[in-house]
C-alpha cells in the first residue's frame, strides 16, 4: 500500500477563498491534514514491517484448455494450486455424458508457471457417476450451474429447467481438497441454506402517526426526512412543511392522482444514512434511495433492491454495483451484470480487508468487491464467471465467452483473504506494535482516514467541524497506545486538528449565516422579477404611462441585481441568469414602447401633465407645496429622459419618425424646464418670506 490516505491538495491547487478568519483556519487545517497523512504513512509502514502485508495483486494471466468447446461456469479449489473446473457442452449425436464432458481438474505448476490438467480421480465414485449419468438422461435441459462450498460441504448445483430454482444438487464432503461423495439429492438442504440474507438490517414501515396532512401531505421518516408520491412526483424533503411541495429531490410518478397513503414506504436507518424503499401507487417496481442526514443529499440506487449490507465499523453500505459511505462518497461501477444477490462475505484475518461476493443466479456471473478498511474504498470491482480462493490467499478466476471455446483465460491473483495459519511472514515480533496487534492499528488508521476525509470536504455540511473535532479527540481516547513512540506522533497532529476545528465552528456558522442571507436575497430578487414579469404580461399598455412605469421597474430591478453581485457568497450564476431575463424583457418592452410613441396622440398625457404642473406654480403658497410639486416635475423629467434613451437606443427604419418622436418629447421638456425655473423662483421668494416670519417669531 503506497498511500493510505486521500491526497491533500497543495495550497497552490486550492481554489481562491474569500478573506476572513474562516478561510485562514481552513488553510491551516489543510496543512495539518498533510502532517497527519505523513504520520499515518509512517505508522502504516511500521505496521507492515511488524505484521506483514498482502494486497490484491495480479500475478499471472494464462489459459487452460478443455477437451471440448464449452462455456465454463464455475470452479472450486481442491487443495493448494489445484482446482475443479465446471462447464457446459452440447455433444451433438452423443447420447450420454461422461464426467469429462462437464468437469476438469487443473494444477498450477509454479516452477514452469503453467496450469496442467490432472485426472478426474477425486470424482471417481460409482454412486455419483450413476446419478450423474441419470441426471443428464432424465432432464434434457440439464446444465451445470455452480459450486458452493459451505464449511466442509461442497454442493454441485445443476439446473434442470428454465426457472432458477429448478435444480438438482449433489453433496460432497470437502476436507483439505479431498472429496467424498455423500448425497445425490441435496436439493432441499441446499435451498434451505440458500444464500445469505440480502440485508443485514430490518426494513421498517412508517406508523400511522408518521402521515402528515396538509396542502402537500407527506410521510415522516422518524423526523429525519419526509417523503411523498402525490402531485405527480415522488418528493423527498428535509423540512416538516406541508404548506409547500418543494424538496431536495423529486422525480415523476406514473399515477398523478394518488393519495399519500396509496404508495408503499419502507426504510432503514444506519447512522446518518436513511435507506428508503418506495413503491408509488399502481407501479410494479420499488424505487430505492439513500438519504444522508448530515449532507442533506439524496441518491437513487435501485440495486439496493437486490442486496445491501453494512460495511465494517459502520462506514456505510455496500450494494451489488457500488457503495456509499457515511462521509458522503458514492461509488457506482458502470458494468451491468443484471440482478445480483449476495453470495458470501469473506473477511481477511488482518481485519483490513473484506470481500463482498455478489452472484447472478441466472447468468452465473460474479462481482467481487474487496473493501479496504483504511482507505475506505473498493479499488477494483472484479467481474468473472467463476473464482476460487486458496488457503494461502491466492485467487484464480476466469471470464467465459458467449460462444463455446476450447481455450479459457484464467487469472491468478494474490489476495489478503488467506486462511488463519497461512499468514505472510511477520517481521519484528519484539516491536511494541506486535503487542498491540494488527486489527486495532488498522482501525486506528481507518478512523484517522475519516478525519482527513472531513478536512477535504469541498462542500462542508452543518456539523462538519464539530464531527471533525469529536473524531480527532476520540482517536487518542480510544487508542492509548498511540502515546507510545510507536504511535508515530499521530496524537499531536490530531490535537492540532481538533483545536483548529473547534475554532472553525463559530467562524463557519458566520459563513453559513452569510450564505443563507445571500440565498434569501437571491430568492427575493427572483420573486420580485417574476412578479414584475407577470405585471408586464397583464398590463394593457393603453397609455405611455404604462410603458414608463414598467420600464422604470425593470431598470430599478436591474440596478438592484448589479448591486447584489457584490454581496459575499451570492450565487452569481443565478443573478446573471436573472439579469439576462430582465434585459430581454426590457428590450422587448422598449420596442413596443417605440411603436406606441409613433402614434400622434401618444405623448398627450405628458403634454397635459406639463401644462397642468405649469398652471399650479402660481397657486403655490408654501415652500412645502413647492417641494412637493418639484418632486412631481422631476419625475416627469426623468421619465422623458428615459423615453429619449429608448428611442435613441433602438433602430427605427424611418429616421423622420424617430426625429418626430424626439422633437415631441423635447417640446414637452421645454415646458417642464420652464416649470422648473418658475418653481425655483417661487420657492426662493417663499423661503425669504417664511424665513423672515420665522426670524420675527
Amino acid at each position: 500500500m503506497a498511500d493510505t490516505t486521500p491526497e491533500i491538495p497543495r495550497k497552490d491547487d486550492q481554489p481562491t477563498l474569500e478573506g476572513g478568519d474562516y478561510d485562514i483556519i481552513r488553510q491551516r487545517l489543510l496543512k495539518q491534514g498533510q502532517v497527519l497523512r505523513e504520520r499515518m504513512d509512517r505508522l502504516d509502514a511500521r505496521r507492515r514491517e511488524v505484521f506483514g502485508s498482502v494486497e490484491m495483486d495480479l500475478l499471472k494471466a494464462d489459459r487452460v484448455s478443455t477437451g471440448h468447446n464449452c462455456v465454463p461456469r464455475d470452479m472450486v479449489q481442491l487443495g493448494e494450486g489445484r482446482f475443479l473446473f465446471g462447464f457446459n457442452v452440447r455433444l451433438g449425436l452423443k447420447t450420454a455424458y461422461d464426467l469429462s464432458d462437464v468437469f476438469a481438474i487443473y494444477e498450477y505448476d509454479e516452477a514452469e508457471g503453467i496450469f496442467r490438467e490432472q485426472p478426474l480421480d477425486p470424482l471417481k465414485n460409482t454412486a455419483f457417476e450413476e446419478a450423474f449419468k441419470r441426471l443428464y438422461k432424465v432432464y434434457d435441459k440439464t446444465v451445470f450451474t455452480k459450486f458452493t462450498l459451505k464449511g466442509s460441504d461442497l454442493y454441485m448445483v445443476f439446473r434442470t429447467g428454465d426457472r432458477v430454482d429448478d435444480i438438482l444438487v449433489f453433496k460432497w464432503e470437502h476436507q483439505d481438497g479431498a472429496l467424498s461423495f455423500m448425497d445425490d439429492r441435496a436439493d432441499a438442504e441446499y435451498k434451505q441454506q440458500g444464500f445469505p440474507k440480502a440485508y443485514n438490517f430490518t426494513w421498517r414501515h412508517p406508523s400511522r402517526d408518521a402521515y402528515r396532512a396538509g396542502d402537500h401531505p407527506h410521510v415522516s421518516i422518524e423526523d429525519k426526512v419526509y417523503v411523498e408520491c402525490v402531485g405527480g412526483d415522488l418528493t423527498i424533503k428535509v423540512e416538516d412543511n406541508t404548506r409547500s411541495g418543494d424538496g431536495i429531490y423529486a422525480e415523476a410518478v406514473e399515477n398523478r392522482n394518488q393519495k399519500i397513503d396509496d404508495a408503499e414506504y419502507q426504510y432503514a436507518i444506519q447512522g446518518s444514512l436513511v435507506i428508503l424503499k418506495i413503491k408509488p401507487f399502481q407501479e410494479k417496481e420499488w424505487r430505492h434511495f439513500i438519504f444522508n442526514e448530515k449532507m442533506q443529499e439524496v441518491h437513487r440506487v435501485d440495486s439496493i433492491g437486490n442486496a445491501c449490507v453494512m460495511l465494517p465499523e459502520e462506514h456505510g453500505v455496500m450494494f451489488p454495483d457500488g457503495y456509499y459511505l457515511q462521509t458522503g462518497e458514492l461509488k457506482q461501477f458502470e458494468s451491468d451484470l443484471g440482478g445480483m444477490v449476495l453470495e458470501r462475505i469473506v473477511a481477511s484475518p488482518n481485519g483490513e480487508d473484506t470481500l463482498y461476493v455478489f452472484f447472478n443466479r441466472m447468468s452465473g456471473m460474479y462481482a467481487l468487491m474487496p473493501y479496504r478498511l483504511i482507505q475506505q474504498e473498493v479499488p477494483e470491482r472484479i467481474t468473472c464467471s467463476g473464482f476460487s480462493l486458496f488457503n494461502n490467499g491466492h485467487m484464480i478466476s476466469f471470464r467465459s465467452e458467449d460462444d463455446p471455446q476450447k481455450h479459457h483465460m484464467v487469472q491468478l491473483r494474490q489476495t489478503p483473504f488467506y486462511v488463519a495459519g497461512f499468514e505472510p511472514e511477520s517481521g519484528n515480533r519484539e516491536d511494541f506494535l506486535f503487542q498491540v496487534q494488527n486489527k486495532p492499528v488498522v482501525r486506528c488508521l481507518a478512523e484517522s482516514h475519516e478525519v482527513l476525509t472531513l478536512i477535504l470536504k469541498e462542500n462542508p455540511y452543518a456539523d462538519l467541524y464539530a464531527d471533525m473535532a469529536r473524531r480527532a479527540q476520540a482517536i487518542p481516547d480510544s487508542y492509548a497506545w498511540l502515546n507510545n513512540e510507536a504511535g508515530c506522533e499521530i496524537v499531536p497532529a490530531l490535537t492540532d486538528i481538533r483545536e483548529s476545528a473547534e475554532k472553525a465552528i463559530a467562524e463557519f456558522d458566520k459563513v453559513r449565516r452569510l450564505k443563507r442571507e445571500a440565498s434569501e436575497r437571491v430568492t427575493e430578487a427572483q420573486e420580485s422579477a417574476h412578479k414584475l414579469f407577470n405585471q408586464v404580461q397583464r398590463a394593457s399598455f393603453k397609455s405611455v404611462d404604462d410603458f414608463v412605469a414598467n420600464l422604470g421597474g425593470l431598470r430599478t430591478l436591474r440596478g438592484e441585481l448589479i448591486s447584489l453581485k457584490e454581496t459575499r457568497y451570492v450565487d452569481l450564476a443565478a443573478i446573471e441568469a436573472l439579469e439576462a431575463q430582465v434585459v430581454e424583457q426590457n428590450d422587448k418592452l422598449s420596442g413596443r414602447c417605440v411603436q406606441f410613441l409613433l402614434k400622434p396622440e401618444a405623448m398627450d398625457p405628458y403634454i397635459e401633465r406639463a401644462k397642468e404642473q405649469q398652471g399650479r406654480v402660481d397657486g403655490v403658497t408654501k415652500v412645502a407645496e413647492a417641494k412637493e410639486l418639484n418632486t412631481e416635475v422631476q419625475q416627469t423629467s426623468e421619465n422623458l429622459e428615459m423615453l429619449i434613451r429608448i428611442v435613441n437606443s433602438l433602430k427605427i427604419d424611418d429616421t423622420t419618425e424617430q426625429t418626430r418622436i424626439v422633437e415631441s418629447i423635447t417640446s414637452i421638456f421645454t415646458t417642464v424646464n420652464q416649470v422648473k425655473e418658475a418653481l425655483k423662483k417661487k420657492t426662493k421668494s417663499l423661503m425669504s418670506v417664511e424665513g423672515a416670519a420665522q426670524f420675527d417669531a
